[in-house]
């Protein structure tokens, strides 16, 4: 059975993400909840995006 759009039901989570610039200038974007999740990114927004 497969659910049409209209009652496909849409579940997100939220997380807070941690984003700092390191030495070299890149962004670092990390959630400390979720091990190992983290990443990198030119601008800030570009990190979170990878993330």
């Amino acid at each position: 059975m497969t659910l049409g759009k209209d009652k496909k039901q849409e579940e997100r989570m939220k997380y807070r993400v941690i984003i700092e610039q390191d030495e070299d200038g890149m962004f670092i974007a990390d959630v400390p909840s979720l091990l190992g999740c983290i990443s990198q990114g030119e601008t800030r927004t570009e990190a979170l995006k990878n993330i």
